[in-house]
């Protein structure tokens, strides 16, 4: 759900302003970078009241999520760089 207000937020900006690529990135970054490190810290605090089945499961969600974050901290850093 949130997920979903953010890509509509960032559309609409995307489509509002006429610096696109670089607003749209850089909205992108300001917004989903917050958005993941609270996910992780989210499930790294679920994860401390799971019993050991449920870590495993969990540890996998927390990889996937740091790694899309970090994925999008450097795009958002490499089009900074380049402007």
């Amino acid at each position: 759900m949130l997920g979903i207000l953010i890509v509509i937020t960032a559309v609409h900006i995307l489509i509002h302003e006429k610096k696109s690529r670089l607003v749209f990135l850089k909205t992108l970054g300001l917004v989903f970078i917050p958005i993941f490190l609270i996910s992780i810290i989210s499930i790294m605090a679920s994860a401390a009241f799971e019993v050991n089945n449920g870590l495993k499961q969990l540890d996998n969600i927390v990889w996937v999520a740091l790694g899309i974050s970090t994925v999008f901290t450097t795009v958002y850093f490499v089009f900074q760089q380049t402007r």
